[in-house]
């Protein structure tokens, strides 16, 4: 009962949710046992079974985002001239304050009125946020709490002419690859029988570089892409394409994977490691097995947030669905950063979409944000509302209108990110992974008027092929579902879904379905239902919407 009460705050609904499971919404895949409270899952035939997602999210996941106190306050300028400067310096005064224990050096805020901004604005100091008054109509607030009354004041930002670039980009340093960051050398993984999806436990060969291993040291595991797993699973003869475009088929060591693991245990007399977070692939001696190497962690920046802002790109009225000579997204997020937050966030009109994290990116949160009628033409990487492509990032509460991939994963994205309770609307195109085996991504009761996906994509695009593995849908609603697999080592999961099942027109054979048509009510939320599991019901208050406080 405590998990239903704390899904009351987490959704902050009077969400539909059932005390005791009812004949209906039984899974096979992962159920609840009532003498433990505790998940437990079954694995598919190689094994493979549904991981934890809970470590996504700010601080991996269940931490309160940070109250920060005011430092320097901001007026809009009277006569309407360009802020960029000005806002841009008081980004950088508080960023040459000294740190705090906690990281924090303080929060601009803007009062409420309209800036102006031709350039971008940069975040790339550790423990600066920056925080408006009010982000106006959030129909977020609407969906999730009922409550689409307009602030009562509201700070926006203008992103002014012509100029192609994110409004507001939060950057940090430049992370060489994982090959020179090891301090030891290579550890080969016992892959005979393979380690599925979703352990946190391996078997390792001796060797003088596992004897020096220990506990809390970082590790990357590295699994290859050797030519034979890309033929197996089709990925080098992909179709060629209608209009005569090139397709690129996969080339083998251009879909490596490499995962950041802590070592949390070590078994000396079997040679056992046990890492903190699950794995999202399946290693195979088939396919190159897998090793991993000790490193030198690199240097990220983090608590850093955006907040209570609403963010608006100038186009030219009347060319809604053709005019890009503007700003294309409303946050960026790149480099080297961690633990970061972006709270109660409007954004309109932008070509790409309201927030766009990219690759080595971790640690983020996203809630209560909407991104509403973006500004472009209506064609391929265009209209992304919420895109990740790093990892451990979790989008909570956000809503997105007129975008073609509303919710979506790029390019061998490494996961586990988690999109829990998200709506999409008016959708021109559909939700899920989007390219080249993005892996380990939770759709956790997204609901839309449109598709939610997970394919093969063939030759879309210049060979997109695999969109995504370790995908899955629980508790989704969409007017058409499609969810496919590769014929082997992998897996993907669609799981009290409610919509019309299609079937792909590219190759690939049926994923898991449990309890289709039917929501588990037993289970409503995967991810926050994990999070408690690991870290106990108090978590769940991490995720309530946040109350804010002016000076």
């Amino acid at each position: 009962m405590l998990y239903l009460l704390f899904l009351l705050i987490f959704n902050g609904l009077g969400a539909v949710v059932s005390g005791s499971p009812s004949g209906l919404g039984k899974t096979f895949s992962v159920y609840n046992n009532l003498e433990t409270d505790q998940l437990e899952y079954r694995g598919d035939a190689e094994g493979n079974q549904i991981p934890d997602f809970s470590h996504a999210g700010y601080r991996g996941g269940g931490v309160p985002l940070p109250s920060v106190p005011v430092v320097k306050v901001l007026y809009p300028h009277p006569k309407n001239a360009d802020d960029t400067l000005r806002i841009q310096a008081a980004i950088n005064a508080v960023g040459s304050l000294p740190l705090g224990r906690d990281g924090i050096r303080g929060a601009i805020l803007l009062k409420a009125g309209t800036y102006r901004v031709s350039g971008t604005l940069i975040l790339g100091k550790e423990g600066v946020v920056l925080r408006g008054e009010g982000c106006g109509e959030n129909p977020a607030h609407q969906t999730f709490s009922g409550n689409l009354t307009r602030d009562s004041k509201t700070t926006t930002i203008i992103a002014t002419g012509t100029k192609l670039r994110p409004l507001i980009k939060i950057v940090g340093p430049h992370l060489p690859p994982y090959r020179k960051l090891s301090n030891s050398g290579k550890v080969r993984l016992v892959t005979d029988p393979p380690v599925p999806i979703g352990a946190t436990e391996f078997h390792v060969e001796w060797s003088a570089s596992y004897k020096h291993m220990e506990v809390g040291q970082t590790i990357i595991i590295h699994r290859p892409s050797p030519s034979n797993w890309i033929h197996d699973i089709g990925m080098d003869r992909m179709p060629t394409r209608g209009d005569g475009k090139r397709v690129r088929q996969w080339q083998s060591g251009r879909f490596d994977f490499v995962f950041e693991r802590r070592i949390v245990a070590i078994d000396r007399s079997t040679r056992k490691i046990t890492i903190d977070v699950p794995l999202l692939m399946s290693l195979d001696a088939r396919y190159g097995g897998g090793d991993f190497v000790r490193i030198n962690e690199p240097r990220r920046i983090g608590e850093i947030g955006v907040e209570n802002l609403q963010l608006v790109s100038e186009y030219v009225q009347g060319q809604e669905n053709s005019d890009e000579n503007h700003a294309t997204d409303a946050i960026r997020i790149e480099g080297g950063v961690e633990n970061v937050w972006i709270s109660d966030i409007v954004s309109k009109h932008f070509v790409h979409g309201c927030v766009n994290i990219r690759p080595n990116v971790r640690y983020v949160t996203v809630q209560d944000s909407a991104d509403l009628d973006p500004v472009s033409l209506i064609t391929g990487a265009r209209r992304y509302s919420f895109q990740v492509d790093g990892q451990r990032s979790l989008f909570l509460r956000t809503y997105s209108r007129k975008s073609r991939h509303a919710f979506s994963t790029g390019s061998r994205v490494q996961g586990p990110n988690v999109f829990s309770y998200a709506v999409g609307v008016d959708q021109y195109a559909d939700i899920g992974p989007h390219n080249h085996f993005g892996i380990g991504t939770l759709y956790d009761n997204v609901k839309t008027d449109g598709k939610i996906s997970v394919e093969n994509r063939g030759s879309a695009g210049s060979g997109q092929g695999w969109a995504g593995v370790t995908q899955v849908l629980w508790n989704c609603e969409a007017r058409q579902l499609i969810l496919t697999r590769p014929a082997l080592s992998a897996n993907n999961w669609a799981i009290g879904c409610i919509g019309r099942k299609i079937m792909s027109k590219n190759a690939g054979v049926d994923g898991v379905w449990e309890s289709f048509g039917h929501k588990v009510e037993e289970i409503p939320s995967l991810y926050l239902k994990q999070l408690i599991n690991r870290k106990g019901v108090k978590a769940a208050y991490a995720l309530q919407p946040r109350i804010y406080t002016f000076p």
